[in-house]
């Protein structure tokens, strides 16, 4: 889920050229090579819909149905708007009901529930990148997948990104006035028996300024 969470931040940005869609079916399934095999029929239709389309889409079970479903988002490498309709999705997918949203990089509160599925708090059916990407990498729901089993899959066009190990101070004289800190979270590490923080890991994340040279 970690990689996962590194390729949706160097690939999606909220950007009005990409929609998050959740595909369910109508039947349970509880064979993981169908509901990729369902996923690979989808993707042709859509393909042959909108040949721009790039996607990342990760499994999941449905905790009280015992079911897979698909959560994926969707990127037009082309256009800068990316426009289809719910009903055009559920006739794509053709298995079972359907929900498109809007992937907005304003910071848009949500809330999860029990059963890992988002509330009805939306604004102008859009969802927050940030939420959208925490909700694709929450781990309690892919603990029903098999050990060695892939959980997720992506398309060619979406780009692997390429991690290095530096010195920080080395990184934010790289940074060089070209990318802007969006967001950065503090994880204390504390010792079980005492309860006294021993650490404490920083973690941030940057964005290029558009403009900007790599």
């Amino acid at each position: 889920m970690k990689k996962l969470e590194k390729i949706l931040k160097n690939n999606f940005e909220g950007n009005k050229n990409e929609l998050f869609v959740t595909l369910t079916t109508a039947n349970d399934v509880t064979d993981i090579e169908l509901i990729k095999k369902y996923f690979k029929s989808f993707i042709y239709r859509l393909k042959k819909y909108n040949n721009n389309i790039e996607y990342v889409y990760v499994i999941e079970k449905n905790s009280n149905r015992n079911s897979w479903h698909i959560h994926a988002m969707l990127k037009d490498t082309k256009r800068k708007n990316l426009y289809i309709s719910n009903e055009i999705i559920e006739g794509l997918w053709r298995m079972g009901q359907t929900k498109t949203s809007r992937i907005s990089n304003r910071c848009v509160e949500k809330e999860i529930d029990e059963d890992n599925d988002i509330k009805n708090k939306k604004v102008d059916n859009e969802y927050g990148i940030d939420r959208v990407i925490s909700y694709m990498t929450k781990i309690r729901t892919k603990e029903a997948i098999k050990i060695g089993t892939k959980s997720y899959f992506k398309s060619r066009g979406i780009k692997i990104p390429r991690v290095e190990k530096a010195v920080y101070s080395d990184v934010e004289k790289r940074m060089n006035n070209n990318y802007y800190l969006k967001n950065e979270n503090t994880l204390l590490l504390k010792d079980k028996s005492t309860g006294k923080i021993i650490g404490k890991i920083k973690k941030e994340s940057w964005r290029r300024i558009k403009g900007k040279k790599k």
